[in-house]
């Protein structure tokens, strides 16, 4: 609905309000995106309500709460300027459906959740992991929910295996956990046990994920959106006449070119 509307809007603006000059491009762009805002601030906060409370909110602290609120409603404003921004460069509805879900395929196949960082291949993992914008997003949503919550790993989660003679299980995994994480801990018949996590950090370092970024996340998310935003009004400006102020501008350095050379041509006979 989204699209439709703004395509809706533009159309109308370029068969009748642009000719009679009631109000400008930029106006018709800044009027298309501010109601849309309320309604994504809302939607979200009841979304909000609805998963992170029964899920995780119930053990959070109120800065991860707080945190996670305003990454979800920053998600809102962004999915508003994703898909109007599509719009703004489609020429109609059916087209800027088609792009939508090429775009977003890109956005989310390489953010480290479908093919795990460690597991993507390295031409992607050097450059587009860094420029999709869900990868910031989800960094941001996971580093804060799992932050310093304990792992307790089920019996059949544990590996096994028997300490050499004369060492205790904490002794002989001290160093392999001082490095790699997880926790040992003796169990029946002194085998030890020993668990992958120690905390939910340890879990979310597998996925090149840190909790020291979290603000450097929500700030490279707002960015994004910014970008988004920024795509709307040019776009808006290349389809309301900007392209056509463009080729005038090359036509004009062009004519411009030309007379200087008829006029050294002359000079010169």
């Amino acid at each position: 609905q989204l699209q439709p509307k703004f395509l809706n809007f533009r159309n109308i603006y370029q068969s009748r309000e642009a000719n009679s000059k009631i109000y400008s491009w930029i106006a018709l762009v800044t009027g298309a995106i501010l109601p849309e805002l309320p309604y994504g601030i809302l939607a979200g906060t009841l979304y909000f309500i609805c998963w992170w409370f029964p899920a995780l909110g119930r053990g959070a602290s109120a800065f991860a709460s707080g945190y996670t609120w305003m990454l979800l409603m920053l998600f809102e404003v962004y999915y508003i300027g994703f898909g109007q921004a599509i719009a703004a460069f489609a020429p109609n509805e059916l087209l800027a459906s088609i792009l939508v879900p090429l775009f977003f395929l890109f956005v989310v196949s390489f953010c480290g959740v479908v093919v795990p960082f460690a597991a993507m291949p390295y031409f992607w993992r050097s450059w587009m992991y860094y420029l999709t914008p869900f990868r910031y997003l989800l960094e941001g949503f996971l580093s804060v929910a799992v932050h310093d919550r304990p792992v307790i790993c089920d019996s059949t989660e544990l590996a096994r295996f028997l300490p050499p003679p004369n060492e205790t299980c904490e002794s002989y995994t001290r160093d392999f956990i001082a490095q790699a994480g997880g926790y040992v801990q003796t169990g029946l018949d002194g085998i030890c046990e020993f668990c992958q996590y120690k905390n939910g950090d340890e879990f979310a370092k597998g996925f090149n994920i840190s909790y020291s970024n979290k603000w450097e996340d929500y700030g490279i998310f707002f960015a994004f959106c910014g970008f988004n935003f920024a795509i709307v009004f040019f776009a808006s400006w290349l389809f309301l006449g900007g392209t056509k102020t463009v080729k005038n501008l090359f036509h004009g350095k062009a004519r411009k070119q030309q007379m200087e050379l008829q006029k050294q041509n002359k000079e010169k006979v």
